[in-house]
């Protein structure tokens, strides 16, 4: 490496040990690092004159002079998150924490032609930034999140099952629009960036992070990084068949984890019972047929309904399976969850957690904790705002080589 990439790679972990550790002195981080005092001494001052980090105080001291601590300076930079779901887009405005300054909720969109798609994202990324009270100046990109199968290094989403949509060109319009960089991911891989460098698992090298709501996605982080596969697509849990006789999916196959497990798969089977006739009391919960969610069933299965009971046990049966069969194979220790259907809480963790148990092999992942983001419904949008900050923390804090 030339002098030039190990200044970065100095910066880069230099940014990335304060980012992780919060307030920390100079000689802990030369010692933590194996670098020299005088390296962090000079990497830290240019931190300072660019205004990302900041004295916050003195330390305690070890027997000689206190030293001083630095910590980021939050609202140095920021970033936008667009979460692009099936039934709704949240975009959101983070800071360099990951922390969320401004968030809006706008109706999905689907069905519809990619021109219009991408029209309507671009115009709530405009009224985001417009909105948010972060100067635009200090934005340094827009990150997004999208269920499907997506080549990131092009921004192209090849086929996404939940829209429908195939070969969808859409990073390099929104970025001629904003000229800001601008990143995509699958939805549950960038969930995964922003639990590794903000969330649960920041000190954790091998876990899962598994999307629960309308479908059923999931990202793999193992030895600390994302694993994507050859071409980029690994994690497609909800799309490993189950069962070869089971429910069609929205990608075409039949017997899908998804077409059994995920909120839209819940919900249809809940709408098929009470369209029979089947005595529940979901369909007193719903008001309708058509009005029955994935929500509605669970509240009816943590009454004792005995329909919604059986779909519900059935879904988080199957769940566990995948999971189990995944935490065999990988050697996980943490599988976190996010999306609409973990907000069942404990009904839905200690079912799983009992499922899992019952099919991974004996002695696999005995220590594998299963855990719910504690991003909430704002993990998908932090995650994609978190690809923007990685990026930069990965670019040593230079905003401009993003």
């Amino acid at each position: 490496m030339d002098k030039s990439s190990i200044n970065v790679l100095n910066k880069r972990n230099v940014l990335n040990y304060i980012r992780r550790n919060g307030a920390s002195g100079r000689a802990e981080i030369a010692r933590n690092l194996g670098l020299s005092v005088p390296t962090v001494m000079n990497i830290s001052q240019a931190f300072i004159d660019l205004g990302t980090i900041r004295e916050v105080g003195l330390g305690e001291s070890s027997g000689g002079k206190p030293p001083m601590l630095f910590d980021m300076i939050p609202d140095a930079y920021c970033s936008v998150g667009v979460d692009i779901g099936a039934t709704k887009i949240t975009a959101i405005v983070a800071d360099c924490n990951a922390t969320v300054i401004y968030k809006k909720i706008y109706a999905s969109k689907r069905g519809l032609s990619k021109s219009v798609i991408l029209e309507y994202v671009t115009d709530i990324i405009n009224e985001t930034i417009n909105n948010s009270p972060a100067d635009e100046k200090k934005i340094m990109g827009i990150g997004i999140g999208m269920p499907g199968l997506i080549d990131a290094r092009s921004g192209e989403v090849l086929f996404s099952p939940d829209f429908g949509l195939e070969n969808m060109h859409i990073i390099a319009a929104i970025e001629r629009r904003f000229g800001k960089k601008t990143m995509i991911e699958n939805v549950t891989q960038a969930i995964a960036v922003g639990e590794k460098y903000y969330g649960i698992c920041k000190d954790t090298e091998n876990f899962l992070c598994v999307g629960l709501g309308y479908g059923i996605g999931s990202a793999i982080v193992t030895n600390g990084r994302l694993y994507k596969g050859h071409r980029g697509f690994a994690g497609e849990l909800g799309h490993i068949v189950m069962d070869r006789n089971g429910p069609r999916c929205d990608c075409g196959g039949y017997g899908c984890l998804e077409a059994i497990s995920s909120g839209n798969a819940i919900a249809k089977c809940a709408k098929e019972r009470a369209g029979r006739g089947e005595r529940t009391s979901i369909l007193e919960l719903a008001g309708n047929v058509d009005d029955i969610e994935a929500k509605t069933v669970f509240d009816a299965a943590k009454a004792g309904d005995a329909v919604a009971v059986s779909i519900v046990e059935n879904a988080i049966e199957y769940l566990g399976i995948a999971i189990a069969g995944m935490i065999t194979m990988l050697d996980l220790e943490f599988i976190v969850m996010s999306g609409g259907i973990t907000h069942a809480g404990k009904f839905l963790t200690d079912r799983l957690e009992n499922y899992v148990e019952r099919h991974k092999m004996r002695y696999s992942g005995q220590d594998a904790k299963i855990v719910i983001s504690k991003f909430g419904s704002d993990a998908a949008a932090i995650g994609a705002a978190s690809l923007i900050l990685n990026r930069w923390v990965e670019c040593g804090g230079n905003p401009k080589a993003l």
